[in-house]
């Protein structure tokens, strides 16, 4: 019990020390109001913590004690930030969005709890011996039934789902508080990307077209898809609704992409609207932390902002 109780510890306190470095993070790139700043500082929070543990993982060959190291990291790292001047106003300011897209991203959350809580989407079964071999101090993971042979796979999402394993949450369950989570990071990384471009309409829009945008709103443009191809754009009757993702996210459930949607988002506001070397840096430390969370995401991104 008292071992278990440490965990938990640990992973608290270093999930709270992991915002605060990436808010200090945040403010350093030029996110000076607090909503902006907030959303910038979550995001990269997030990135930190599927990326620091487990690669120190690799180092100490134990998760906990890795946790531990990547708290005192992010302490340090709170205390050094503080001293370095602000980049003035170098990331937009966030525009709240009218009211109704909070009505639409509430409805989205419950379709996304609903989901993750009584459902089983695309590759859920595959990130559970994942995670758990993470937990045990095997990075890169290794599949129980293949031991020896790394898994070539964006892993960072998985590194989250190990930090709340290690903290005696199921295997299942941590899946989808993490999945639940995402949610929010992507609407206000979404609704900061439409603020920034048009003011008060592009953050409604934003916040509402953006994550509906893998969604059943996109199933007319799956074709090859296999299982998921379906015979006529929309179901038949609402109890079809059962046998397919509900109507926010297609593609948000198959599980790296939750936590990368935002992360893609707030690294095109950092290196297209922001200015200055310090904004530039943290967007460069945001993109380099997506090359382990969804690696597709990070080539496409990264050839996109080479070529601009």
């Amino acid at each position: 019990l008292a071992h278990r109780a440490s965990v938990i510890v640990v992973v608290v306190v270093t999930w709270l020390a992991a915002f605060l470095c990436a808010r200090e993070l945040a403010r350093v790139a030029g996110a000076e109001t607090a909503l902006a700043r907030a959303v910038c500082a979550s995001t990269l929070a997030a990135a930190l913590l599927a990326v620091l543990p487990g690669e120190l993982t690799r180092v100490v060959g134990d998760f906990d004690v890795a946790l531990a190291i990547a708290c005192a990291v992010f302490v340090a790292g709170v205390v050094a930030l503080r001293r370095v001047r602000t980049n003035d106003a170098a990331l937009p300011a966030f525009v709240p969005p009218h009211p109704i897209a909070y009505v639409v991203g509430a409805l989205g959350l419950a379709c996304v709890v609903d989901g993750a809580l009584t459902r089983n989407f695309f590759d859920e079964d595959h990130h559970v011996p994942m995670l758990t071999v993470i937990a045990r101090g095997v990075v890169p993971p290794q599949h129980p039934l293949a031991p020896g042979d790394a898994i070539p796979y964006h892993w960072g999402i998985d590194a989250l789902y190990a930090q709340l394993f290690a903290g005696h949450l199921r295997p299942d369950t941590a899946i989808d508080v993490v999945t639940i989570l995402c949610w929010p990071l992507l609407f206000f990384a979404a609704a900061w990307l439409g603020g920034a471009v048009r003011g008060k309409v592009g953050a409604t829009l934003g916040a509402i077209v953006t994550p509906l945008a893998g969604s059943a709103l996109a199933w007319p443009l799956h074709d090859d898809m296999g299982v998921l191809q379906l015979s006529q754009p929309w179901p038949d009757a609402w109890h079809q609704w059962d046998r397919r993702p509900p109507p926010i996210t297609a593609d948000y459930f198959q599980h790296p992409q939750g936590l990368a949607f935002s992360l893609v988002i707030v690294v095109l506001v950092v290196f297209t609207l922001g200015r200055g070397k310090k904004a530039a840096a943290v967007g460069a430390l945001l993109l380099a932390c997506l090359s382990l969370v969804q690696s597709v995401h990070f080539v496409v991104v990264g050839f996109a902002l080479t070529a601009s």
